[in-house]
């Protein structure tokens, strides 16, 4: 099929984005030029009325994204159908979501995201493994260095990511990709279940960000019968997920990809979707073109995408 929208991207005041052209008007000139009908911004944010936030979110809060959307609502929209919206955080570890449904009326829409998580000790728990290497390499540390401070010891100790630690530890790939799909299920479950995002879909139109990536294992049988029961729910609430397609490689190798079956699994049990590039610059809104191919791979047809984007 074919279609027309991007409603995941992230201009310049995100501050993952390091694009000083991935300005608003750079972006819908570009998307207009893709063929967009429907194009949304959906910067990070983290509500300050809700605690918790990381170093990194704490500047990407109502105040920091709010001047944005008047200087988009100002600029020619090409033809195109404009959203404002935004990429609100859920922390599994700590059931916080990152906005209060009261104050989400400025938005068009949010994503959200429940598998970020290279954001470990915030959004994802640190293993038991993990976190006895990195006290270990603390002392380690400051044993090696005795001219090194406690507390920078603590900080490069504290920046050791799995990832980085994994060959000095006992701990498999395997294990790891279990790890991750077993908090992915549950973390999802847990969203599903969080009443501020009950309530925040009845407020505005909500998308699933990049829903189970990385969880490569979800689709083995062991949590069929959970996701399924899940997947249900989320379409009983209305809620879309975002094809989000930095997750899709090749055409040729669409048939293996694990998100393609899993979408193939939400489509069957009633949920919408929405297509994103997730792009941080402005060249990368051009994967979109990608997107036809994926939504053959899943069977998708009209009445499966999401009314927010149509």
């Amino acid at each position: 099929m074919k279609f027309h929208h991007d409603v995941h991207t992230h201009t310049e005041i995100s501050s993952c984005a390091n694009d000083r052209l991935a300005t608003p008007e750079n972006f819908i000139k570009a998307a207009a030029e893709l063929g967009h009908t429907t194009f949304g911004f959906s910067n990070h944010l983290w509500d300050e009325t809700v605690e918790g936030e990381s170093g990194w979110y704490h500047k990407q809060c109502f105040s920091h994204i709010l001047p944005e959307k008047e200087r988009i609502f100002s600029l020619d929209n090409c033809g195109m159908k404009i959203l404002f919206g935004a990429e609100v955080e859920y922390c599994g570890m700590s059931d916080t979501l990152a906005i209060r449904a009261g104050n989400a009326s400025v938005l068009d829409y949010v994503l959200v995201p429940h598998t970020h998580t290279h954001m470990e000790g915030f959004v994802i728990a640190r293993t038991e493994k993990h976190e006895k290497f990195r006290n270990e390499f603390k002392g380690q540390l400051i044993e090696a260095f005795p001219w090194m401070l406690p507390e920078t010891a603590e900080k490069l100790a504290g920046s050791m990511k799995l990832r980085d630690a994994m060959p000095a530890l006992d701990y498999s790939r395997e294990e790891h990709n279990k790890y991750l799909a077993d908090f992915a299920m549950s973390s999802y479950e847990q969203l599903l279940d969080n009443p501020e995002f009950e309530k925040l879909t009845k407020t505005i139109p909500v998308i699933i960000a990049h829903p189970f990536s990385g969880a490569r294992m979800i689709m083995q049988g062991e949590y069929t019968e959970r996701l399924r029961e899940s997947l249900k729910k989320t379409a009983r609430m209305g809620v879309a997920f975002d094809i989000n397609l930095t997750g899709y490689g090749a055409k040729e190798t669409l048939e293996d990809n694990y998100l393609v079956h899993l979408m193939r699994e939400a489509k069957d049990c009633g949920v919408k979707f929405a297509f994103g590039t997730d792009a941080h610059s402005v060249v990368a809104l051009s994967s979109i073109e990608k997107g036809d191919a994926v939504a053959d791979a899943i069977g998708l047809t009209e009445d499966d995408i999401f009314d927010l984007v149509k």
